[in-house]
């Protein structure tokens, strides 16, 4: 764009320096040759319209880095695209994937909470039928308070000791058996998801 114009004002200046002395002369010309100017200005006109209407910035709507997981909803692909392999080789991609797999899971707080109150329901519930059956070799000595008193302590600590059962082992994690979680060894990885972190 500025080449042509620069070429444009250069004719203009040599046609008016060696032909002609007189400002009517440079008009004269520019009226005979306005074929020419017609062209550098509708040239000019196009390239100005098309620097315009390019884009400024390439961009891409997604940011995404490297490693980390994908932030928006699921990108699909508006065709199919065909991957031809030979049933070999997609058994043997499979195989390759069980072997490297990562397991992934999410640690369900509330489920420990709820866990210790079943369990703290179930103790009252069965607690008075193993309390009878549970008699010890000297209870007809003691009073029916002082029973009382030593069922109601053995019944606090064994829901203290319930309790702790529990929420250590729902601390550590319970994963509901499959085939998939059978077939793991003792030295594969998984990731545990706690706090909105996978560790």
């Amino acid at each position: 764009m500025k080449g042509a114009l620069l070429f444009a004002i250069t004719y203009l200046c040599l046609l008016y320096k060696t032909k002609f002395f007189h400002m009517s002369d440079l008009i004269n010309e520019i009226r005979n040759r306005h074929d020419l100017f017609y062209k550098i200005a509708l040239f000019l006109t196009c390239i100005s319209i098309i620097v315009y209407l390019f884009p400024k910035e390439a961009s891409f709507k997604y940011e995404f880095q490297k490693n980390q997981p994908w932030k928006y909803e699921t990108l699909i692909a508006p065709y199919d695209i065909p991957v031809y392999r030979t049933e070999a080789e997609v058994e043997n991609d499979k195989n390759e994937i069980i072997a490297n797999k990562k397991l992934y899971f999410t640690l369900d707080q509330s489920k420990s909470k709820s866990k210790v109150d079943e369990f703290n329901r179930e103790l009252d519930k069965t607690w008075s039928g193993f309390a009878k059956d549970k008699k010890g070799a000297f209870d007809f000595l003691k009073g029916d308070k002082a029973r009382e008193q030593s069922l109601e302590t053995r019944k606090r600590n064994h829901r203290i000791k319930g309790e702790q059962i529990l929420k250590y082992i729902y601390s550590r994690g319970v994963i509901e058996l499959s085939s998939e979680v059978n077939s793991l060894g003792d030295s594969t990885k998984f990731y545990v998801k706690r706090n909105n972190y996978y560790a």
